[in-house]
Protein backbone atom coordinates (compact mmCIF):
# COMPACT_ATOMS: atom_id res chain seq x y z
CA UNK A 1 0.00 0.00 0.00
CA UNK A 2 1.36 3.40 -1.02
CA UNK A 3 0.11 6.97 0.76
CA UNK A 4 1.48 10.19 -0.02
CA UNK A 5 3.00 12.76 2.60
CA UNK A 6 2.08 16.30 2.52
CA UNK A 7 4.81 19.30 2.64
CA UNK A 8 3.47 22.08 4.10
CA UNK A 9 4.51 25.70 4.04
CA UNK A 10 2.81 28.60 5.75
CA UNK A 11 4.49 31.77 7.16
CA UNK A 12 7.93 29.69 6.92
CA UNK A 13 6.95 27.56 8.51
CA UNK A 14 7.31 23.39 7.00
CA UNK A 15 4.58 20.85 8.08
CA UNK A 16 4.19 17.66 6.98
CA UNK A 17 0.72 15.42 6.61
CA UNK A 18 0.60 11.73 5.09
CA UNK A 19 -2.40 10.57 3.54
CA UNK A 20 -3.68 7.16 1.97
CA UNK A 21 -4.20 6.85 -1.69
CA UNK A 22 -7.65 5.14 -1.43
CA UNK A 23 -9.13 8.23 -3.02
CA UNK A 24 -7.77 10.62 -5.68
CA UNK A 25 -8.79 13.60 -3.29
CA UNK A 26 -7.77 12.49 0.43
CA UNK A 27 -9.89 14.64 2.90
CA UNK A 28 -6.57 16.68 4.21
CA UNK A 29 -6.00 17.50 0.40
CA UNK A 30 -9.26 18.69 0.01
CA UNK A 31 -9.43 20.90 3.12
CA UNK A 32 -5.62 22.13 2.60
CA UNK A 33 -6.68 23.44 -1.48
CA UNK A 34 -9.61 24.73 0.76
CA UNK A 35 -8.13 26.39 3.06
CA UNK A 36 -5.38 27.68 0.40
CA UNK A 37 -2.42 26.32 2.19
CA UNK A 38 0.63 25.31 -0.13
CA UNK A 39 1.77 21.48 0.03
CA UNK A 40 3.84 19.19 -2.06
CA UNK A 41 3.96 15.49 -1.34
CA UNK A 42 5.88 13.00 -0.62
CA UNK A 43 5.24 9.15 -1.35
CA UNK A 44 4.99 6.88 1.63
CA UNK A 45 5.11 2.87 0.94
CA UNK A 46 3.12 2.06 4.48
CA UNK A 47 4.09 -1.44 3.73
CA UNK A 48 7.64 -0.82 4.01
CA UNK A 49 6.89 1.99 6.37
CA UNK A 50 9.27 4.36 4.81
CA UNK A 51 8.89 7.79 2.86
CA UNK A 52 10.19 8.31 -0.62
CA UNK A 53 13.26 9.71 0.59
CA UNK A 54 14.21 6.77 2.54
CA UNK A 55 12.29 8.02 5.98
CA UNK A 56 11.65 5.82 8.94
CA UNK A 57 7.24 6.59 8.17
CA UNK A 58 7.05 4.87 12.53
CA UNK A 59 9.09 8.03 13.42
CA UNK A 60 6.80 9.82 12.25
CA UNK A 61 3.73 8.39 12.96
CA UNK A 62 4.28 5.23 15.16
CA UNK A 63 0.75 4.03 14.84
CA UNK A 64 1.98 3.52 11.23
CA UNK A 65 -1.30 4.33 9.68
CA UNK A 66 -2.32 7.53 8.11
CA UNK A 67 -2.90 10.42 7.74
CA UNK A 68 -0.29 12.71 10.17
CA UNK A 69 0.84 15.83 10.78
CA UNK A 70 3.83 17.29 12.08
CA UNK A 71 2.95 20.43 13.57
CA UNK A 72 4.97 23.68 13.93
CA UNK A 73 6.34 22.59 17.53
CA UNK A 74 7.40 19.38 15.95
CA UNK A 75 4.51 17.41 16.88
CA UNK A 76 2.50 14.72 15.05
CA UNK A 77 -1.55 15.00 15.12
CA UNK A 78 -2.65 12.34 13.83
CA UNK A 79 -6.35 11.36 12.92
CA UNK A 80 -8.66 12.54 9.54
CA UNK A 81 -11.03 14.19 12.07
CA UNK A 82 -8.23 16.22 14.18
CA UNK A 83 -6.45 17.15 11.29
CA UNK A 84 -9.22 18.69 9.10
CA UNK A 85 -10.12 20.62 12.24
CA UNK A 86 -6.23 21.49 12.37
CA UNK A 87 -6.32 22.98 9.21
CA UNK A 88 -9.75 24.87 9.17
CA UNK A 89 -8.61 26.36 12.59
CA UNK A 90 -4.88 27.53 9.98
CA UNK A 91 -6.67 29.60 7.86
CA UNK A 92 -10.04 30.54 9.62
CA UNK A 93 -11.00 32.46 6.46
CA UNK A 94 -11.42 30.09 4.07
CA UNK A 95 -14.85 28.95 6.51
CA UNK A 96 -13.74 25.20 6.61
CA UNK A 97 -15.32 25.23 9.96
CA UNK A 98 -18.35 27.34 10.58
CA UNK A 99 -18.53 30.13 13.19
CA UNK A 100 -18.68 28.99 17.15
CA UNK A 101 -22.38 28.79 18.86
CA UNK A 102 -23.81 28.20 15.75
CA UNK A 103 -26.00 25.19 15.21
CA UNK A 104 -23.52 24.24 11.93
CA UNK A 105 -20.26 24.52 14.23
CA UNK A 106 -21.85 21.67 16.29
CA UNK A 107 -22.85 19.37 13.23
CA UNK A 108 -19.71 19.87 11.70
CA UNK A 109 -17.62 18.05 14.32
CA UNK A 110 -21.28 15.68 14.56
CA UNK A 111 -20.62 14.47 10.75
CA UNK A 112 -17.03 14.36 11.13
CA UNK A 113 -17.42 11.79 13.91
CA UNK A 114 -20.37 9.99 11.86
CA UNK A 115 -18.08 9.74 8.50
CA UNK A 116 -15.32 8.60 10.98
CA UNK A 117 -16.49 6.16 12.93
CA UNK A 118 -19.83 4.79 10.85
CA UNK A 119 -19.28 5.31 7.40
CA UNK A 120 -15.06 5.48 7.24
CA UNK A 121 -14.64 2.56 9.45
CA UNK A 122 -17.40 0.45 8.69
CA UNK A 123 -15.99 0.20 4.92
CA UNK A 124 -12.78 -1.96 6.50
CA UNK A 125 -14.18 -5.02 6.26
CA UNK A 126 -15.16 -5.10 2.58
CA UNK A 127 -11.30 -3.63 1.83
CA UNK A 128 -9.78 -6.81 3.82
CA UNK A 129 -9.53 -10.14 1.41
CA UNK A 130 -9.60 -12.11 4.41
CA UNK A 131 -13.18 -10.86 5.68
CA UNK A 132 -15.60 -13.86 4.97
CA UNK A 133 -18.49 -13.30 2.55
CA UNK A 134 -21.07 -13.35 5.29
CA UNK A 135 -19.49 -10.84 6.96
CA UNK A 136 -19.54 -8.06 3.66
CA UNK A 137 -22.82 -8.55 3.35
CA UNK A 138 -23.67 -7.40 6.65
CA UNK A 139 -21.31 -4.85 6.48
CA UNK A 140 -22.75 -3.72 2.93
CA UNK A 141 -26.60 -3.80 4.79
CA UNK A 142 -25.22 -1.52 7.36
CA UNK A 143 -23.55 0.95 5.27
CA UNK A 144 -26.67 0.86 3.22
CA UNK A 145 -28.36 2.11 6.59
CA UNK A 146 -25.96 5.08 7.38
CA UNK A 147 -26.34 5.87 3.74
CA UNK A 148 -29.61 6.00 4.19
CA UNK A 149 -29.33 8.32 7.17
CA UNK A 150 -27.32 10.40 4.82
CA UNK A 151 -29.86 10.88 2.37
CA UNK A 152 -32.39 11.48 4.93
CA UNK A 153 -30.14 14.27 6.72
CA UNK A 154 -29.54 16.25 3.55
CA UNK A 155 -32.33 16.46 2.08
CA UNK A 156 -33.14 19.99 1.62
CA UNK A 157 -29.54 20.61 2.18
CA UNK A 158 -26.29 21.25 -0.34
CA UNK A 159 -23.91 20.34 2.74
CA UNK A 160 -24.15 17.81 5.72
CA UNK A 161 -23.41 20.88 8.54
CA UNK A 162 -25.65 23.21 6.33
CA UNK A 163 -25.11 25.68 3.11
CA UNK A 164 -21.81 25.85 3.16
CA UNK A 165 -18.55 23.60 2.68
CA UNK A 166 -16.87 22.61 5.91
CA UNK A 167 -14.12 20.06 6.62
CA UNK A 168 -16.89 17.62 7.27
CA UNK A 169 -17.74 17.62 3.53
CA UNK A 170 -14.27 16.92 2.38
CA UNK A 171 -14.43 13.85 4.43
CA UNK A 172 -17.59 12.51 3.40
CA UNK A 173 -16.82 13.42 0.11
CA UNK A 174 -14.00 11.36 -0.09
CA UNK A 175 -15.55 8.08 2.08
CA UNK A 176 -18.58 8.40 -0.13
CA UNK A 177 -16.88 8.18 -3.34
CA UNK A 178 -14.27 5.93 -2.79
CA UNK A 179 -13.43 2.56 -4.09
CA UNK A 180 -15.68 -0.77 -2.36
CA UNK A 181 -15.49 -3.88 -2.95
Amino acid sequence: MRADRFQLEQGGVSRSSTTPPAHARPPPHIALRGAGLAFTFEKVDLGGKKTESGADFTRINPKGCVPAITLDDGQVLTEASAILQYIAGRSPGAGLMPAADTDERHRTPEWLGFVSTELHKGFGPLWNPATADACKTIVRETLGKHFAHSDTALAGHMYPGGERFTIADAYAFTVMSGPVS
